[in-house]
């Protein structure tokens, strides 16, 4: 059996239908129960053993990026990817994500990675 060491957050959407109004406002950074809604993610993938993220990042990627690398963990690797696609379908930052990665093989792609958050809505 493979381990499973790396994971992909797709969050490259404006996040509008959370968001409401407040154009200012990023998704991944809302407050539940005091703490930015991406934690919550980054705390579950460090108890899974997860040892590097890939952020599939679109609107806003600039201050999204910014405010994600604050976050980071010691001893998580991670990097980031830009989907100038971002206001269509989250199929769009997948093809960013698989066109960027190296991946041999269909085996290898599930087998080293798992799609673990969504968080483009329109």
């Amino acid at each position: 059996m493979t381990t499973i060491s790396e994971a992909v957050i797709l969050m490259a959407g404006q996040g509008s239908r959370l968001r409401g109004s407040d154009s200012t406002f990023l998704k991944p950074f809302v407050p539940v129960l005091g703490r930015p809604l991406i934690l919550y993610t980054l705390d579950v993938l460090i108890r899974a053993r997860i040892k590097t993220v890939n952020f599939v990042v679109g609107y806003e990627s600039g201050r999204m990026i910014e405010q994600v690398k604050k976050l980071i963990p010691t001893g998580l690797s991670v990097s980031f990817i830009e989907n100038r696609d971002w206001q269509k379908q989250n199929g769009m930052s997948v093809a960013c994500l698989i066109l960027l990665i190296p991946i041999t093989s269909t085996s290898q792609w599930t087998g080293n990675s798992i799609l673990f958050s969504i968080w483009k809505m329109r």
